[in-house]
């Protein structure tokens, strides 16, 4: 009599359900990995892109001339005619070290830095390339550190950010510096 090999009907049934489990296990392995990867790569973009803007801010003001240096806010024309401000300090504008007028200024979400002729910086219409931060920033500030010494200037925004349509938490960073201008 020759004994029948084979798998009984219990062990499949058991072996479908270990698989069954390992499946959803490793579902849900791959799912937390892809977000991470994804936090991780927009923290890099964040990171990187508000370098960038810190150390252009930093260059625009150390060619600033101290004494034409002026910290207000940015203000603009709505569609429906009414001025609409951005918070106080969010705009600088100063006379650079070769005559040129600049501005740089917080509009929205977006830090924008521009060139400007005439004497009305608020009539200011910088181009796209002229953003340093596009739609994530949240407060940009300009202000003295030392209310004795005006050859110095800080500024400092912050930004915020998810890392993908869905994420329940924010990512924020805040950046600051003190920039040495170039005296009168």
């Amino acid at each position: 009599m020759d004994k029948e090999r084979g798998f009984t009907l219990l062990q499949l049934m058991i072996t479908v359900a270990v698989m069954g489990v390992l499946l959803v296990v490793f579902d849900k392995l791959t799912v937390a990995g892809l977000r991470g990867w994804a936090k991780s790569k927009k923290g890099y973009e964040v990171q990187q892109s508000t370098r960038e803007a810190k150390d252009q801010i930093t260059k625009a003001l150390r060619s600033a001339k101290a004494n034409t240096v002026l910290i207000s806010r940015y203000r603009r024309l709505s569609s429906g005619g009414v001025q609409a401000y951005q918070p106080p300090c969010s705009m600088v504008t100063f006379v650079d070290t070769q005559g040129n007028s600049r501005a740089i200024f917080q509009d929205g979400g977006s830090i924008k830095y521009t060139t400007w002729s005439g004497t009305n910086p608020y009539s200011l219409t910088p181009n796209a390339n002229d953003l340093y931060v596009r739609d994530i920033a949240q407060r940009f500030s300009v202000y003295y550190p030392n209310p004795k010494d005006y050859t110095q200037i800080a500024f400092s925004f912050a930004v915020k950010t998810r890392a993908w349509a869905n994420d329940e938490r924010d990512m924020e960073l805040l950046v600051t510096d003190v920039v040495e201008m170039k005296a009168p």
